[in-house]
């Protein structure tokens, strides 16, 4: 398939392989059932099936090309939700490693491991669930310079 839709409901086909042209969807299926059949019953097929399943073969080089802008795209993507409000890189396993700690100190309060907490540890807690270890620890760093 091309990599535009060119049928009448072009405003509605957004992007080929996808639903929203019934037209595409049927030359989709179709392709899908010629390639099924060149691959089990080769000798049934027509030779309008074997021509129609050729219009749809794409080039490796052309594939390939394709993914990976679809690959850069995603790296991309994701880049951008691991970053912070200043740009930052996120480590998550730190993020999680973090959260966790605090989450079984909790544990420990419920299950009779530890005393419940007053009000310095719960503020503690509170702070080291909403600020990564790196931004309070220069925060303290700066009021002891002080």
């Amino acid at each position: 398939m091309s990599d535009k839709c060119n049928h009448y409901w072009e405003s509605i086909c957004v992007d080929p392989g996808y639903p929203n042209c019934l037209i595409c969807e049927v030359e989709r299926l179709e392709a899908k059932v010629d390639s099924l059949m060149l691959e089990y019953c080769p000798d049934e097929m027509t030779p309008e099936q074997v021509a129609e399943w050729g219009k749809h073969q794409v080039p490796a080089d052309a594939q390939l090309v394709k993914l990976r802008d679809e690959v850069a795209a995603f790296e991309e993507m994701v880049a951008k939700w691991r970053r912070d409000a200043n740009g930052r890189l996120i480590d998550f396993p730190a993020e999680l490693n973090r959260r966790a700690a605090v989450e079984q100190e909790m544990f420990n309060c419920i299950n009779g491991k530890r005393m419940m907490p007053d009000k310095d540890v719960l503020k503690d807690w509170a702070l080291r669930l909403g600020i990564p270890d790196e931004y309070r620890n220069a925060k303290a760093q700066e009021q002891s310079d002080e």
